[in-house]
């Protein structure tokens, strides 16, 4: 069974002990309080950018020599958090700037209705990586020398392996209002965005962070996978929220153990 930690203040405290982590995911705030409407921090774009400087150097600082970072953020800063994130863990280390995209309704006349997030990720030192397949969604031409592939090789055989994942995920869709795991979190994120992040950058007993968990989406999923899980927020609704989930989460694998 996993282990869990809850840090119920800002993630520039957080100190660690053991086990140094295999993934840290940021989802921290979009921007500014004029430009974040949920949870925006600092008075203008300099304060923001200063408030999230600090907290991508000191995750840097508290993690050994081997280890994922994922940034989540929209189209606001997305641009800022790059050239900072260059500096600050190595350009030479940045891997994706991964597109999450989505559909709903819009009103919006005055520009296209902005339907996509960025997860910026960075892969400093022997870092895990576990690529993931997914189903083909087109036929395509496996032979023949314009192909992509020069094997002669049926069609069958590739759309039962799949293909790798790629950078732009359109296939896990945004929460609804009515759906069974919202918790009334504004920016909670999908269980299986979660899980995608969590297979692709550690293993079974790894240890990952969340500095900015909200409602503990990662935690929960980290827990029902095997994963050590740390979570960071200031907010006492978020923290008893994350809490609830993790105690459900570890309940249910250990009932799940005992009925194997």
């Amino acid at each position: 069974m996993s282990l869990s930690w809850i840090y119920p203040d800002d993630c520039i405290g957080l100190e660690l002990d053991g086990e140094k982590p295999s993934l840290i995911y940021m989802d921290p705030p979009y921007g500014p309080k004029s430009e974040d409407t949920y949870y925006g921090v600092g008075e203008d774009s300099h304060g923001y950018l200063s408030y999230m400087h600090d907290r991508l150097a000191h995750m840097r600082d508290i993690s050994g020599d081997s280890y994922n970072i994922v940034v989540h953020v929209d189209w606001k800063y997305v641009h800022n958090l790059k050239v900072m994130m260059d500096s600050i863990f190595g350009r030479e280390n940045f891997k994706n700037d991964i597109v999450w995209c989505f559909s709903n309704p819009s009103t919006n006349e005055k520009w296209l209705p902005r339907k996509h997030q960025n997860l910026l990720w960075y892969g400093i030192g022997d870092n895990v990586f576990n690529p993931i397949r997914i189903p083909h969604k087109t036929k395509m031409n496996v032979g023949g020398k314009n192909a992509w592939s020069k094997e002669k090789i049926p069609w069958e055989q590739y759309e039962k392996k799949g293909k790798l994942l790629e950078d732009w995920w359109t296939d896990i869709p945004a929460l609804c209002r009515n759906e069974p795991e919202k918790t009334g979190y504004a920016t909670q994120k999908p269980l299986a965005l979660m899980r995608r992040v969590i297979s692709l950058w550690s293993n079974e007993g790894d240890t990952i962070i969340d500095p900015f968990m909200g409602s503990g989406s990662l935690l929960e999923a980290g827990v029902r996978m095997g994963r050590n899980v740390i979570g960071c927020d200031i907010s006492p609704d978020a923290i008893e929220t994350a809490n609830k989930r993790i105690k459900k989460a570890s309940r249910a694998d250990i009932f799940a153990g005992e009925q194997q």
